[in-house]
């Protein structure tokens, strides 16, 4: 199901379930998609998102996503390209194969999620002004383990490729281009 969705509002998106796939987000007015306090959403894949006025994904306390992949956020004026917000209880599994670029302070956060996290063979590509900090991967609280992997990040040049901070790391494999440092931990 190709569906394409302008503005889509922040309110609505907090039911999602199952699966999202195939979709164009453009030009929203807040968060390219966010999925809200217990939602559970099986795949969230090859979707493309454009233009988010604060964030491109977003997920909050008590949401699931099993798989994050092969999705295109773009961003321009955001604060973060990808953020996953996993204060109280959020579960996310995989982030793979997604590809995040333009403006941002952050590529992909992942903050105290409730298992285990891979984040895998992701390309993410800041296009910040020197001078503009900016981290490729962040993560933190990360008590049950985060093995990070072979991601592309490039251009995070005066902040880090990838930051990990009161997390048990396995790190390996990645490629970490144009940073003022690499590993922050």
């Amino acid at each position: 199901d190709h569906r394409d969705l302008h503005s889509f509002p922040t309110r609505r998106s907090s039911d999602l379930k199952g699966k999202v796939r195939k979709n164009t987000f453009a030009s929203a007015g807040q968060n390219g998609v966010f999925v809200g306090k217990s939602s559970t959403v099986a795949t969230l894949t090859n979707n493309k998102i454009t233009n988010a006025g604060l964030y491109g994904l977003i997920t909050s306390a008590k949401s699931k996503i099993t798989t994050l992949s092969n999705n295109t956020i773009s961003t321009s004026n955001a604060k973060n390209g990808i953020v996953l917000i996993s204060n109280t209880g959020t579960y996310i599994k995989n982030i793979k194969g997604n590809t995040l670029t333009g403006k941002y302070r952050s590529g992909l956060v992942v903050k105290s999620p409730t298992g285990k996290v891979t984040i895998a063979s992701n390309t993410i590509t800041s296009g910040n002004a020197k001078g503009v900090k900016s981290m490729g991967i962040s993560v933190s609280g990360c008590k049950k383990g985060v093995t990070i992997t072979g991601n592309k990040i490039t251009g995070n040049n005066t902040g880090g490729g990838i930051y990990v901070k009161s997390s048990k790391a396995s790190i390996s494999k990645n490629t970490v281009k144009k940073s003022t440092k690499k590993i922050i931990k």
